[in-house]
């Protein structure tokens, strides 16, 4: 369905040359494709940039860079409404994990969509895929957050998404007095990673003590 080609919603030419991140190379905290010695995206200078000292979470993976194969893939699931790409998606996520994280405890949440983008596509395609992703993982799936206010994020920049996000996230009141102490929060792409941060803030904020993100794919700047 991406490049056309009958037969399955994702061919193995297209899913062969994805930018998939060498995990060797990236950045072992934020998950930047080319930082595990010195990354550009989680220095001191970045960081203050974000109004923040350190990354609200303990580390972040990313499946491979957003280029013009991974956008079509997107833009085909999100806005054409090819939702047989949700688990080939997920399995793509999956295979930049840890296979040790179900055993570990940890618990899968997820970005929900906004209340427009909900209205504009006819479903969340974020819990779509994190369902077909907690199948995989054998992570249990946990409606951890609740986004009641705030723009899409479409059209904003950096400055703007971040100002956006805060205070736009929010832990579940159900989950408020018995948070879950490990948990991996998926979106699916990473821009300028202002709702991740959000969305990590809020959960050690509600009491999770172990926080860890996850992106199918990753915007390089």
């Amino acid at each position: 369905m991406v490049c056309d080609m009958p037969g399955s919603p994702l061919c193995s030419s297209c899913q062969r040359n994805l930018a998939y991140i060498d995990h060797w190379q990236a950045c072992p905290v934020c998950g930047a494709p080319f930082g595990r010695i010195i990354c550009t995206e989680c220095n001191t200078f970045t960081l203050h940039r974000r109004d923040t000292d350190v990354l609200p979470y303990g580390r972040c993976t990313s499946a491979v860079a957003h280029d013009d194969i991974s956008r079509r893939i997107v833009t085909a699931y999100k806005d054409g409404g090819e939702r047989s790409l949700a688990p080939v998606i997920a399995r793509i996520t999956a295979d930049s994990l840890s296979p040790s994280l179900a055993e570990h405890g940890t618990v899968l949440t997820f970005v929900p969509a906004s209340a427009k983008a909900r209205r504009r596509r006819g479903f969340d395609h974020t819990q779509e895929i994190a369902t077909h992703l907690a199948r995989i993982t054998g992570m249990p799936l946990v409606c951890l957050f609740e986004r009641p206010h705030g723009r899409d994020q479409r059209g904003l920049n950096r400055q703007q998404r971040m100002a956006n996000m805060q205070r736009q996230m929010y832990v579940r009141r159900a989950y408020g007095e018995t948070p879950p102490r490990s948990v991996l929060i998926f979106d699916d792409v990473c821009t300028t990673g202002a709702t991740l941060f959000a969305a990590s803030a809020e959960a050690r904020a509600a009491g999770c003590s172990d926080v860890s993100v996850s992106y199918t794919h990753l915007t390089l700047p």
